[in-house]
């Protein structure tokens, strides 16, 4: 579930990864607290992954990519070219 808990933080929601998905190792979720922050006017400028578990393995965890797509509140300035 999403939405904006107490302390201010937007949880966008909870996903799992399934190792065995039929379309391969890239996987895409929908954010369902989405609906929930749109409605509040809520913006971020940053985004937090939380990994809670990973098969298993006690040492360590690895994560090739994660990509958050949205629209920006502010058109960003253009880069300064020399």
């Amino acid at each position: 579930a999403g939405g904006v808990l107490p302390n201010g933080v937007v949880v966008l929601g909870n996903f799992r990864y399934d190792i065995a998905a039929a379309g391969g190792a890239m996987q895409t979720f929908n954010m369902t607290g989405a609906s929930t922050v749109e409605q509040s006017s809520v913006v971020v400028d940053h985004v937090r992954f939380e990994i809670k578990s990973n098969y298993g393995n006690v040492d360590w965890t690895c994560v090739y990519r994660m990509r958050v797509h949205g629209t920006p509140v502010v058109t960003p300035p253009l880069p300064v070219l020399n």
